[in-house]
């Protein structure tokens, strides 16, 4: 769902960027070091719109950890691929005629 939203914001609505509201967040609805899972697993009290999560008791029990959601994950791996300065190129053909053309290895057959 995650990676579909910024998908359909970059590719069909031609957005020039992706912004998301919440980058560090300590509403993450749980005590990590109590429950070590809660951090990975959705709960009623927490937010899911932080991409890295910390715990707001961290000055009282020291836990400075931070931890990263896969939607931190979903933003890397789109970074892998678009390149700082680069500009998006207007494709004259179909998609599907495109991957039509790839072959397994990604080299045209």
């Amino acid at each position: 769902m995650w990676t579909t939203m910024m998908f359909q914001s970059l590719i069909i609505a031609e957005q020039p960027q992706y912004d998301f509201w919440t980058l560090v967040s300590g509403g993450i609805g749980c005590s990590p070091l109590s429950d070590p899972e809660c951090v990975t697993t959705g709960n009623a009290d927490g937010w899911t719109d932080g991409l890295i999560y910390y715990d707001p008791d961290y000055a009282t029990n020291g836990n400075y950890e931070l931890y990263l959601t896969k939607h931190f994950w979903t933003y890397k791996h789109f970074g892998n691929f678009v390149k700082r300065k680069r500009s998006r190129s207007r494709l004259t053909r179909s998609v599907s005629h495109i991957y039509s053309q790839l072959g397994h290895s990604g080299d045209r057959s």
